[in-house]
């Protein structure tokens, strides 16, 4: 079986040591940089199904490296990018997010902190309901319909790293994918989705970590689709 490569940026030694060996008892086939040049370069050179970047490294913090690869025209410009941060401040994290980074682990990183993040599956999406789908639209229409789901949910993840005002762009996100994920099957981010929405509890503080949250959610749900695309019209 092939094993999931992934870039890991850390400028302390000892904690890169150690989160290598995590992540190669978890299974993944891991590249190491000491600092946000080397990381660049790599990332600019070799494609990797996940890039884990330190927030302070020397050179290039991890945010604008992941600026960089959202930006640019490279192996890594759609890559899942995740920092490892030490920063608990809410508008530090929000900058974090807002560089293009999918997901946020806080140091000290952990086996569990990994499993959590890294190994989370596809969001399914509902079998009943994609059937249909295709039943009610037809093939063609359903498909259509999927890829416009998709698009939807890369626009959506990208107001929320963008947004000035996230308390406010999460209860606007999150009121429209609670109705159009429950549409497509996608039962859990339209779950995520009900609750931000109808919760008072989203504030400046913890906002940060709700839009991590919903975008990761956003991306697994992504992959669900693309694998339902796959297998459902892989003969059209």
């Amino acid at each position: 079986m092939t094993r999931t490569n992934l870039l890991l940026a850390d400028d302390s030694l000892p904690s890169l040591l150690v989160a290598k060996a995590m992540l190669e008892k978890l299974g993944y086939h891991v590249t190491t940089a000491e600092n946000g040049d080397e990381a660049l370069t790599l990332a600019c050179e070799s494609t990797f199904d996940i890039i884990m970047l330190d927030e302070h490294l020397p050179g290039k913090r991890g945010s604008d490296i992941a600026a960089y690869l959202r930006q640019h025209d490279t192996p890594n410009t759609v890559t899942t990018l995740i920092s490892i941060t030490g920063e608990h401040d809410p508008q530090e994290r929000a900058r974090i997010l807002a560089a293009g980074i999918d997901a946020l682990i806080d140091k000290p990183v952990s086996l569990a902190k990994l499993q959590a993040t890294l190994q989370s599956s596809p969001a399914a999406l509902d079998d009943q309901t994609v059937e249909s789908l295709v039943s009610d639209l037809g093939k063609d229409t359903a498909k259509r319909l999927l890829n416009i789901f998709i698009q939807e949910l890369a626009d959506l993840s990208r107001r929320l790293r963008e947004a000035d005002d996230l308390v406010a762009e999460i209860h606007a996100v999150s009121h429209m994918l609670k109705n159009s994920a429950m549409l497509y099957g996608a039962t859990e981010l339209a779950a995520l989705a009900r609750d931000l929405n109808e919760s008072s509890a989203v504030t400046d503080s913890n906002a940060p970590d709700e839009a991590a949250r919903l975008i990761t959610l956003c991306q697994t749900t992504t992959e669900s689709v693309e694998n339902t695309l796959q297998q459902e019209f892989m003969n059209d």
